[in-house]
């Protein structure tokens, strides 16, 4: 036993440590060899190929194997970098003091010469698939193959983490030198070999300098703004993963033209290797077009250091950036780069990875980071390599691998110049390298030739033969009747079909005769009206048969008509006319007096009256095919339309075109659906009456109905429709059955490729049209078959139309090349009206045709040519975006996304939210067709408050019921807010009765908050609401007292129903805190402009209570602000504002909004704006303002005489005396600093500008330096006392954080203030606007991933959106084209979580799907807090509506308090969940790192209110509340107060059994805070702390000493306490006559409904919010409570005691406390009353005064 514990049975195992080569020194790795490192071990073994290093010697000569063999040996010893391994983390190169390698010999002599040579070209491909094991050596191997005995092949590969182009010089030299010597039998004679560990040393140390970090900010100052990413074309996709299989071409250049380039180089100064690259840098910009870019260089560092003999990997990759631009000669730009490159060898002490790290380049697995091409000079390898007896040519191997897309290396060691080109075999074909090399040397001759020659002037190398295939791919002329005006070709078919039916509308039919009779008619009409050739006119007539004659008169008149849809904004139709000085506007009646214009205004109906006498014959009127037949404004990028101008010429062209292909014949009937204002209606309206077909035209409603359209299809036998592919798309969607095939024109948007498939397979047959409205309507064409490509080609030209596709210097592209396309021919317009510059940018002369009328127009559209000349369109060049360095063509995502089956639709954008933070986001529509609605409407979500509000106040008396303060105070979980709204109600009653109304109609009265102070003082009041409920609350009030309201009318009706309103039967149209629920913009101008008209001249329309737009972002930021942890960071904080921001559920708009309006209704004459008034500090007071809006008779408008910049100093008093200077005088104070918000402005301000990863605490000293302003309220009240009227509104849009005041004097009457300088009306009125957000559709975060990774396939992760957003349908301009602009801005999850796969249950998923809706985010964890998201009191509201639909159970809004995560809320939710007996701990904030605090309920037994508190105590504090038993209807409350304590100590030790403990109560729950501490000091417990809110401990004490006392003692005690009252009562009443006389009432009031209850005749009140369930629970803690006799507490009590009381109390100091707390009671004063201190403003000044208190205790 004893032997075997002693010598164990040992296992012989192979592994010695100290067996192989002897390792004698350490050293770090350099910078570039860690790299190297990296990248083989990430990139595995192709990666490691790539770095293989390989040359041949092809040795002539009687060759000495031995000696060969012994130099290999004593070279090895001789350079360290040839006897290196690596550590395992590549971090040290480890030294060894001999690495002996085997020379790999074969003897080939045997073989034929060709099997020699095919023998060699074998094994060379073997020996570059080599891999190196970089942790074990040897990195070096050698080959000897005999092929006779006087020539032999020596290989030598090395792998270049050992050696560079330098070092492979270096090894040939000195393996030379060491072979001649052994041959000579002497020793070599060496110089002594720098060691390479001592190099590696250095280099270590030389990047802590001072100097290396000057190089790398030389090279950190280049790349620091953007870094050019090289888009070469490729000949494959680009893989999603980088590859590394290469391939190698080698070319010669001919000697004559590398001596003409040395000389072109020594002209400007420059090395030949400068030259060459250059030339080469210049060529790549051909390439891709780019004037930026960069290329790597390899750079030796031996030459540097004086380290010529050392041999290792010393090389540095510098990252050349050149910009190669067009008007630069090449001398010019040759001379630059000397500079450039000079610069950067000064410079190439530079580790490129390093570089790389600090400009923090996003890493892209498919390219190489920022040089996918190297230009290398291998020149010189063969100087100074000499073999005694042996002559050579050395051949440097090609890699089977490359790390680059393209290296290309110079060598010139056989005494000719050869470019080796290395290329990834994986994005190049062997015949584009052909290609690349061939326009290489082209241009190399060009520079040559002439090295003056301007960049963009080198062409292609045979621009002839592009010129040549051009001009065959554009043969396509043909004659047609040029001269000829189009109404006379349709005049011509009117007379051949006379008979025929030539349109179609609606039930009416009209002949070819009948429509050319009606047209002639009023052609005549329109001469006898002045019209004359040239003279334009508008037209803005619905889509009928009147509008069709209307477009014809006009053209026979010799007019030009200006198209406008009536249902377009007023203020664009009117710059329309303005712009096109049009003589004469025709409308239907309908829009009479619509559009403000000078030109004169006809109606169509009362034109075809009056012309109905007129001749019929065809007028004689001499217009030329060159006069205009329309103006068509389309978007401009100025935001203002531009004027297309299209001659007659043009659209005869563009129609008989059409007529030949697609074609159209007689037979057929075209439906007509597209808007005028559209010019492919030119297509509808007039291809079928110049063909004798029928047009079939559709009403605008009918346009945009699908089902209609179908209907319209069937019945009327269609056999031709144009339109856009949303149109398309949006007839299939109804469904296609049963319709007759068509001959289908889709145009106007890309075609996708499931859309053709589709409408293919319907049997249609498909024709993809294109063309910009410049060129009228379609230039290219294409009939689609069943296409099996990518791509659907847009065709080709067609009549006597050219196209041509360009780079950026407008030089032909080759097939394949994408460059914009440019259209010309006889469909090219002459240009914009009124835009000369803009008409020269687009329209240019025709490089290609020597004529003086050939012109181009420039598309703005990538496209490029197919090898048999058809064209693809590759959508908008400005839709090319370039994201951190990447170019991507947005229309390729797209196309890929709609490839795949879940997708129906795609639109891709660059959106820059955030400055800086550029990214791709996909807007897609999804196959699913019945997507979950997940939110409430408007409507519906009132109702459910309405409810609520009735339920609030079910228990009080019918008179007492304020539905709409219930309302705010459910909105706003506030119970102490009536008085705000007091406030609010009666400042808006004293402006509305200052108008003295006698006859008023109120929209939106709700429960008839106003009706009830307004309507005594008017004759007739008519009060509407949509919402029946509050209307059956206003109708039951008003029958307590008929006869005094019976002046008073409700109706229930939309906020836009006039329909029972006469016109100017108002003097007063009131719409009243009701702007912020209207759903849109177009709603509220519907609504003003009908009220317009009901209001008398002289009236008013009083908008009140309006939500500023600009003012959203400083509301939302302060607001969250203070409910935010100190310790968010400001990135994560921002983004809950955007959400905020995003979330905002009421409609908004600036004053601009309203001072717009004059121009768009003419009923508004004038427009006054002032901010709301009020004491208190609210989201009214701060960024609400009211409007009248003045009709007919407007006030006059007055101009300040006196004008005063307010400045910090400006005092009151100050002002009082410039007030009573100029008594007489209008005064403007400007540029006050508005102190309701100046902590709200500057707040937003430093957020802007602090740091993402800074704290919000960081931010604090900032904002507590905000600049003090005035209160507005302020001058409201000095201006009456000093005689004059004060008008205040803010100075802009109150972003800016200031007002003005305009006072009037008093003697001025009837008189506002003009329009405030700053407010600029130059954008259009939607833009001083923001509509409600409406929720988008929620997919899950899986699905986003599936697409993510789908897509990833085919796309690189660069262009892989990084956001998607989910839409039912695409918004659509009214052209029915894609509207980007409305596209919504995207919201993510607030944490950016890592995704995690969960296990949801069904109601977990119900929750997550509203809350993904409402909340707008994507992303979300089942434990994600709601209030952290950015949630608030309306967007909750939304929820439990919407829960409650879902579900049908109601919850209170407390419950997301206490459930705020979708986990917690689910529990309620679950049916199968058993019940439980509720606990009465509630973790309101378990977590942190401090002392907890549990804090008791007060007498409502909520909780809700501690959640203020919460928000702003230290993030490491954890707080727990306390919730009375029997809440839950289930358990039952304890018998004693001593119980409960009991019972909640139980909780409190379970969760936490050592303490210490902070106990603290509100209110009543102060009395069990204060016996719990007793039972907890009995117990031995340490209590910390003990706290009582504002608890009164007289009331208790009282009753426990008047227990036992006389009546008569009671009423002494009770008499003796009055004159104290009263003292008091007085004092209050003369500081607080407002809040003290409240109370009072309330008192009294609460009093009386006592003694009548007790009495038997009243029910017991309920306070609101409160359920029966509930009040059973707070009668039996009452009862529990007079049971109960407090005993003093040995210890300290903290008081938290309100500073305002609007009763009296015996000790206002201690509130009675002195006598129960043994050691002293501390008092810590809380701002606010008993009931406002929990609530803002006031609750973050009492969390500071608590944290304070628990941090101290």
């Amino acid at each position: 036993m004893v032997d075997h514990a002693i010598s164990p049975h040992l296992t012989p195992v192979d592994f010695d440590p100290f067996a192989g080569p002897e390792l004698i020194r350490l050293a770090p790795a350099t910078e570039p060899q860690v790299e190297i490192w990296s990248a083989c071990l990430l990139g595995g073994d192709d990666a490691n190929r790539a770095y293989n290093e390989s040359s041949s010697l092809r040795f002539q000569g009687h060759l000495d194997r031995n000696a060969l063999e012994e130099a290999l040996g004593t070279l090895i010893r001789r350079h360290e970098a040839l006897r290196l391994a690596f550590s395992a983390d590549g971090r040290q190169i480890l030294v060894f003091r001999d690495f002996p390698i085997t020379l790999f010999y074969e003897d080939c002599s045997t073989k034929s010469v060709t099997e020699r040579e095919q023998w060699i070209r074998n094994y060379l491909k073997q020996e570059v698939l080599y891999v190196f094991d970089l942790l074990n050596g040897p990195l070096l191997k050698a080959s000897l193959i005999k092929l006779t005995d006087n020539e032999h092949h020596f290989v030598i590969t090395a792998h270049h983490i050992i050696c560079d182009g330098w070092s492979t010089g270096t090894m040939l030299q000195d393996l030379g030198k060491i072979y001649s010597a052994y041959v000579l039998n002497t020793q070599p004679d060496l110089p002594r070999s720098p060691k390479f560990s001592q190099y590696a040393h250095e280099q270590f140390a030389f990047t802590k300098s001072t100097e290396y970090r000057q190089i790398e900010q030389f090279w950190i100052d280049q790349y620091q703004e953007d870094v050019p990413v090289l888009n070469l074309p490729t000949d494959f996709p680009r893989p999603v993963a980088r590859t590394f299989k290469s391939n190698r071409q080698d070319y010669t250049l001919d000697s004559n033209l590398v001596s003409a380039l040395k000389k072109r180089g020594l002209q400007a100064g420059c090395s030949f290797v400068t030259t060459l690259m250059a030339t080469f840098e210049v060529f790549l910009s051909r390439v891709t077009g780019q004037e930026d870019i960069a290329i790597g260089l390899p750079a030796a560092g031996q030459t540097l250091l004086d380290y010529n003999r050392l041999m290792g990997h010393c090389v540095n990759l510098l990252p050349l950036r050149s910009f190669p631009k067009g008007e630069l000669s090449f001398l010019d730009f040759l001379k630059q780069r000397r500079k450039a490159v000079l610069d950067a060898f000064d410079h190439q002490q530079l580790t490129f990875g390093s570089l790389l790290k600090k400009l923090k380049i996003p890493r892209d697995p498919s390219r190489i980071p920022m040089v996918p091409v190297v230009f290398n000079i291998d020149m010189g390898m063969t100087e100074g390599v000499h073999f005694q007896g042996l002559t050579y040519r050395l051949f440097n191997n090609p890699r089977a691998f490359e790390s680059f897309e393209i290296f290309l290396n110079v060598s010139d060691s056989n005494k000719t110049l050869t470019l080796e080109w290395s290329y990834n075999t994986q994005l190049f074909k062997a015949e584009t390298i052909d290609r690349m090399m061939a326009e290489f040397e082209s241009l190399i001759k060009a520079v040559v030739a002439e090295p003056t020659i301007r960049l963009d002037a080198i062409q292609f190398s045979n621009p002839n033969h592009l010129l040549e295939q051009l001009k065959r791919w554009n043969a396509t002329g043909v004659d047609y009747p040029r001269n000829t005006p189009l109404h006379h070709l349709i005049a011509e078919a009117a007379h051949r079909f006379s008979d025929k039916t030539a349109l179609t509308f609606q039930n009416q039919k009209r002949t070819y005769e009948a429509l050319n009779t009606a047209v002639n008619r009023l052609a005549h009409y329109l001469i006898g009206k002045g019209i004359r050739v040239g003279d334009i006119i508008g037209v803005a007539v619905d889509r009928s048969p009147e509008m069709l004659i209307t477009l014809l008169a006009v053209m026979k008149a010799g007019a030009v008509y200006v198209p406008t849809d009536p249902e377009y904004p007023a203020e664009r139709i009117a710059f329309m006319l303005t712009d096109s000085a049009a003589k004469m506007l025709i409308v239907s009646d309908k829009y009479r007096n619509r559009f403000p214009t000078t030109a004169t205004e006809l109606s169509i109906e009362q034109a075809l009256a009056e012309s109905a006498t007129f001749s019929t014959v065809e007028p004689k009127v001499t217009v030329l095919a060159t006069d205009r037949v329309y103006i068509l404004y389309t978007s401009g990028s100025t935001g203002k339309p531009k004027g297309v101008q299209i001659t007659h010429r043009n659209l005869v062209n563009f129609l008989l075109s059409m007529q030949t292909a697609p074609g159209i014949r007689s037979e057929d009937k075209l439906l007509g659906v597209t808007t005028i204002s559209f010019d492919i209606s030119g297509l509808e309206l007039y291809l079928p009456l110049m063909s004798g077909a029928e047009l079939v035209l559709t009403d605008a409603e009918s346009s945009k109905d699908g089902r209609v359209l179908l209907d319209l299809i069937r019945s009327e036998q269609i056999t031709m429709m144009q339109a856009t592919p949303s149109t398309w798309r949006m007839m299939l969607a109804v469904g296609w059955n049963d319709v007759p095939p068509l001959k289908v024109l889709c145009g106007g948007e890309a075609l996708p490729k499931d859309l053709a498939t589709q409408l293919n397979a319907a049997g249609n047959e498909l024709w993809n049209m294109y063309g910009p409205t410049e060129t009228t309507i379609w230039s290219t064409l294409k009939k689609i078959h069943n296409e099996t490509g990518e791509l659907i080609s847009i065709g080709r030209p067609i009549a006597n139309t050219v196209v041509y596709i360009l780079d950026e210097k407008r030089n032909p592209l080759p097939v394949g090349f994408p460059g914009e396309i440019y259209i010309g021919g006889d469909g090219v317009a002459p240009g914009y009206l009124n835009r000369p510059e803009l008409t020269a940018e687009k329209f240019i002369q025709n490089p290609f045709d020597p004529s003086e009328e050939a012109v181009l127009y420039r598309t703005g559209d990538l496209g490029q040519f197919t090898s048999d000349g058809e064209i693809v369109c590759l959508g908008r060049i400005d839709q090319q975006v370039k994201i951190r360095g990447h170019r991507i063509e947005l229309g390729e995502v797209e196309h890929t996304l709609t490839k795949l089956d879940t997708i129906q639709e795609a639109v891709v954008v660059a959106r820059e939210d955030r400055p800086g933070d550029q990214r791709l986001v996909a807007y897609v529509v999804t196959k699913q067709e019945k997507n979950r609605r997940t939110s409430p409407d408007w409507r519906e979500k009132w109702r459910v408050i309405y409810d609520q509000g009735i339920l609030h106040e079910s228990d009080m008396h019918l008179s007492d019921q304020n539905l709409d303060v219930a309302i705010v105070e459910l909105i706003s979980s506030r119970k102490d807010i009536r008085p705000e709204v007091d406030e609010w109600l009666q400042q808006s009653i004293r402006r509305i009765k200052a108008l003295k109304p006698k006859k008023v109609l109120e929209i939106g009265c709700g429960a008839g908050q106003l009706v009830f102070e307004i309507a005594p003082d008017t004759q007739s009041y008519i009060a509407t609401d949509y919402a029946e409920t509050a209307l059956t609350i206003l109708n039951r009030k008003l029958a307590l007292q008929p006869e005094k309201w019976r002046h008073v009318s409700v109706k229930s009706a939309m906020a836009d129903d006039f329909s029972q309103i006469e016109d100017s039967s108002l003097d007063l149209v009131l719409i009243h805190s009701v702007t912020q629920y209207l759903p849109d913009t177009n709603y509220l101008i519907t609504v003003i402009g009908q009220a317009s008209k009901a209001v008398q001249s002289g009236g008013c329309i009083f908008i009140g209570d309006v939500h500023g737009k600009d003012t959203l972002r400083m509301h939302h930021a302060y607001d969250q602000f203070q409910r935010s942890t100190s310790e968010i960071t400001v990135a994560e904080f921002t983004k809950i504002v955007d959400r905020r921001v995003r979330l905002e559920d009421n409609f908004t708009a600036d004053p601009a909004f309203f001072y717009l309006l004059p121009s768009l209704i003419p009923g508004v004459s004038a427009v006054d704006i002032q901010l709301r008034r009020g004491t208190f500090r609210n989201e009214t007071t701060k960024y609400h303002y009211d409007v009248w809006l003045y009709v007919g008779t407007p006030p006059q408008t007055v101009t300040a005489a006196k004008q005063i910049q307010w400045t910090a100093a400006y005092t009151a008093e100050q002002l009082e005396k410039d007030l009573l200077t100029h008594p007489h005088k209008v005064v403007r104070l400007s540029a006050i600093v508005n102190n309701r918000t100046t902590s709200d402005h500057t707040f937003l301000k430093i957020l802007a500008d602090a740091a993402p990863t800074s704290f919000l605490k960081d931010l604090k000293p900032e904002l507590d330096a905000a600049p003090k302003g005035s209160d507005p309220e302020l001058f409201f009240e000095l201006g009456p006392r000093l005689g004059f009227q004060p008008h205040i509104r803010w100075t802009t849009n109150g972003s800016d954080g200031t007002f003005e005041v305009i006072f009037i004097p008093n003697f001025l009457k009837n008189t506002i203030p003009e329009k405030p300088g700053q407010i600029r009306l130059n954008q259009p009125i939607e833009a001083f606007a923001s509509h409600a957000y409406t929720p988008t559709l929620a997919v899950s975060a899986d699905q986003i991933q599936q697409w993510k990774q789908a897509i990833a396939v085919e796309l690189p992760p660069y262009m892989v959106p990084a956001e998607f957003v989910v839409l039912p349908s695409l918004p659509l301009t009214p052209n029915g084209k894609i509207d980007r602009k409305a596209l919504p801005k995207p919201l993510t999850s607030a944490h950016q979580k890592q995704e995690i796969s969960e296990m949801v249950s069904a109601e977990e998923e119900l929750i997550r799907h509203i809350w993904q809706s409402l909340l707008g985010i994507d992303h979300l964890s089942i434990t994600d807090d709601f209030f952290a998201l950015g949630g608030h009191s309306l967007i909750a509201i939304q929820v439990m509506t919407q829960l409650e639909k879902e579900t049908g159970k109601r919850l209170p809004l407390a419950t997301l308090f206490e459930y705020p995560t979708i986990q917690k809320l689910a529990a309620l939710l679950q049916k199968s969940r058993k019940s439980t007996i509720w606990k009465s701990l509630v973790p309101i904030k378990p977590t942190g790192s401090k002392m907890p605090i549990y804090i008791i309920h007060g007498y409502d037994l909520n909780l809700l209110y501690f959640k203020n508190l919460v928000e702003h105590m230290d993030e490491e504090q954890p707080i727990y509340g306390l919730q009375a038993l029997g809440v839950d209807g289930n358990a039952q409350p304890m018998e004693t107060l001593e119980d409960t304590a009991t019972f909640y100590i139980s909780e409190i030790i379970e969760q936490n059994p050592v303490g210490p403990y902070a106990i603290a109560g509100y209110s009543s729950g102060g009395y069990i805070a204060v016996e719990m501490a007793r039972q907890l000091q009995a117990m031995g417990k340490e209590v910390k702390l003990v706290g009582v809110f504002d608890t009164n401990a007289d009331e208790y004490s009282a009753h426990q000493v008047m227990a036992h006392k006389s009546a008569l003692y009671k009423l002494g005690k009770k008499l003796h306490r009055q004159i104290p009252k009263l003292v008091w009562f007085t004092k209050s009443l003369l500081q607080k006559p407002g809040a003290t006389l409240r109370y009072q009432k309330g008192y009294v009031k609460r009093q009386l409904t006592t003694v009548l209850v007790a009495l038997g005749l009243a029910e017991r009140p309920k306070p609101e919010g409160l359920s029966d369930a509930i009040m059973a629970i707070i009668d039996k803690n009452e009862a529990v409570f007079q049971k109960y006799i407090m005993e003093p507490y040995d210890g300290v009590i903290h008081l938290f005691r309100a500073t305002e009381r609007p009763y009296y109390i015996d000790d206002f100091k201690f509130l009675g406390w002195s006598r129960f707390a043994l050691k002293g009671v501390r008092a810590h004063d809380v701002q606010g009353d008993h009931k406002t201190m929990l609530y803002p403003p006031h609750n973050k000044g009492f969390a500071r005064v608590l944290q304070k208190v628990l941090d101290n205790s």
